[in-house]
Protein backbone atom coordinates (compact mmCIF):
# COMPACT_ATOMS: atom_id res chain seq x y z
CA UNK A 1 0.00 0.00 0.00
CA UNK A 2 2.82 2.38 0.84
CA UNK A 3 4.56 1.57 -2.45
CA UNK A 4 1.41 2.52 -4.41
CA UNK A 5 1.32 5.91 -2.64
CA UNK A 6 4.94 6.59 -3.64
CA UNK A 7 4.27 5.57 -7.23
CA UNK A 8 1.12 7.75 -7.36
CA UNK A 9 2.98 10.68 -5.83
CA UNK A 10 5.86 10.23 -8.28
CA UNK A 11 3.49 10.21 -11.25
CA UNK A 12 1.79 13.36 -9.96
CA UNK A 13 5.14 15.15 -9.60
CA UNK A 14 6.14 14.02 -13.09
CA UNK A 15 2.90 15.32 -14.61
CA UNK A 16 3.30 18.69 -12.87
CA UNK A 17 6.91 18.99 -14.12
CA UNK A 18 5.88 18.17 -17.69
CA UNK A 19 3.10 20.76 -17.62
CA UNK A 20 5.34 23.47 -16.13
CA UNK A 21 8.38 22.95 -18.37
CA UNK A 22 6.81 21.92 -21.67
CA UNK A 23 3.87 24.28 -22.02
CA UNK A 24 3.97 26.64 -24.99
CA UNK A 25 5.82 29.84 -24.19
CA UNK A 26 4.50 33.31 -24.80
CA UNK A 27 5.80 34.59 -28.13
CA UNK A 28 7.03 38.16 -28.23
CA UNK A 29 5.55 40.04 -31.18
CA UNK A 30 7.00 43.06 -32.90
CA UNK A 31 5.28 46.34 -31.98
CA UNK A 32 4.06 48.52 -34.85
CA UNK A 33 2.09 51.80 -35.00
CA UNK A 34 -1.68 51.62 -35.38
CA UNK A 35 -1.32 53.27 -38.81
CA UNK A 36 0.49 50.14 -40.05
CA UNK A 37 -2.47 48.06 -38.87
CA UNK A 38 -4.85 50.31 -40.80
CA UNK A 39 -2.71 50.05 -43.93
CA UNK A 40 -2.66 46.26 -43.60
CA UNK A 41 -6.46 46.27 -43.20
CA UNK A 42 -6.93 48.42 -46.31
CA UNK A 43 -4.65 46.11 -48.29
CA UNK A 44 -6.69 43.09 -47.17
CA UNK A 45 -3.71 41.45 -45.53
CA UNK A 46 -5.12 40.88 -42.04
CA UNK A 47 -6.50 37.46 -41.15
CA UNK A 48 -7.17 37.87 -37.40
CA UNK A 49 -7.31 40.65 -34.79
CA UNK A 50 -7.58 40.11 -31.06
CA UNK A 51 -8.10 42.96 -28.58
CA UNK A 52 -6.40 42.53 -25.21
CA UNK A 53 -6.74 45.56 -22.99
CA UNK A 54 -4.75 48.39 -24.58
CA UNK A 55 -3.34 46.36 -27.43
CA UNK A 56 -4.37 44.73 -30.67
CA UNK A 57 -2.72 41.43 -31.57
CA UNK A 58 -2.72 41.34 -35.36
CA UNK A 59 -2.12 38.22 -37.48
CA UNK A 60 -1.52 38.70 -41.18
CA UNK A 61 -2.51 36.33 -43.98
CA UNK A 62 1.20 35.53 -44.37
CA UNK A 63 1.25 34.16 -40.81
CA UNK A 64 3.37 37.02 -39.46
CA UNK A 65 2.06 38.73 -36.33
CA UNK A 66 2.56 42.00 -34.49
CA UNK A 67 1.07 44.09 -31.70
CA UNK A 68 -0.19 47.65 -31.86
CA UNK A 69 -1.18 49.83 -28.90
CA UNK A 70 -3.78 52.50 -28.50
CA UNK A 71 -2.98 55.74 -26.75
CA UNK A 72 -3.59 55.73 -22.99
CA UNK A 73 -6.85 57.32 -21.94
CA UNK A 74 -8.57 56.84 -25.29
CA UNK A 75 -10.72 54.14 -26.77
CA UNK A 76 -9.74 52.02 -29.76
CA UNK A 77 -12.51 53.67 -31.74
CA UNK A 78 -11.04 57.14 -31.22
CA UNK A 79 -7.50 55.86 -31.82
CA UNK A 80 -8.61 54.30 -35.12
CA UNK A 81 -10.46 57.45 -36.19
CA UNK A 82 -7.37 59.59 -35.48
CA UNK A 83 -5.13 57.14 -37.34
CA UNK A 84 -7.50 57.07 -40.34
CA UNK A 85 -7.54 60.88 -40.39
CA UNK A 86 -3.72 61.02 -40.30
CA UNK A 87 -3.50 58.50 -43.16
CA UNK A 88 -6.05 60.50 -45.16
CA UNK A 89 -4.05 63.71 -44.71
CA UNK A 90 -0.87 62.04 -46.04
CA UNK A 91 -2.52 60.87 -49.28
Amino acid sequence: MRKAAYVGGGILVLVVLVVVFFRPSQVEHETRPISVFLSDMRAGGVSHVEINGNELEVTLLSGAAYVTHKERGSSFLFALIRAVNRLGQRQ
